[in-house]
């Protein structure tokens, strides 16, 4: 298969538990081929992941809306919060008006944001993985919906942390190679200090 470089391919296979007995659900068996051995490294804001060298840093440690936080947006297109300031009068206290995000993906392009709502901390233990998720590093686990032109990952930590939501938009050509891409950052996604 050829790969164009700097596109990061992740072939994927679940293993599923045997019906004598073992409970374990699915497991993750990867396999990276990789056409150019560039990926880069993120770990900032709480999260720390790998992706390819290609795509930039597009924003980084956003506090946006009530209890919303944005660790990191990374891809090959653009991306800006959709807020702006509420004047204070006519009825008005003031704050903050939010609409749906600004994305703006190129062809053969991506773009990847994080976000976790936070609030009242989740009680360790709380949350129980599901078995039709997928297992990643620390005890966290992912749960994907892929349709068409993007991809929305949820990422649970077993130890108080919101989940952290993946949402990725692709444009076409290229759009497996892309979303086999999203699907590596995702498996190496964990937390890290802030």
């Amino acid at each position: 298969m050829a790969v164009p470089t700097g596109v990061l391919v992740l072939s994927v296979s679940l293993a599923f538990a045997s019906a004598l007995g073992s409970s374990m659900g699915p497991t993750l068996h990867s396999q990276l081929a990789v056409a150019s051995p560039r990926l880069a490294h993120w770990e900032a804001a709480g999260v720390a992941f790998d992706y390819p060298a290609a795509w930039r840093i597009l924003a980084r440690d956003i506090t946006a809306r009530h209890y919303e936080s944005i660790p990191a947006v990374v891809g090959t297109g653009t991306w800006s919060l959709n807020c702006h300031a509420l004047p204070v009068g006519n009825g008005s206290f003031g704050g903050e008006e939010c609409g749906p995000d600004t994305i703006d993906v190129p062809a053969a392009g991506v773009v990847v944001v994080m976000s976790s709502e936070g609030g009242p901390p989740i009680v360790p233990g709380a949350l129980a993985r599901p078995s039709s998720a997928i297992a990643l590093v620390d005890g966290a686990w992912a749960e994907a919906s892929e349709s068409g032109l993007a991809s929305d990952w949820t990422i649970s930590f077993p130890v108080g942390d919101a989940p952290l939501h993946v949402t990725a938009r692709y444009a076409p050509p290229g759009v497996e190679a892309s979303r086999s891409a999203v699907r590596a950052l995702v498996l190496s996604l964990r937390l890290a200090k802030r």
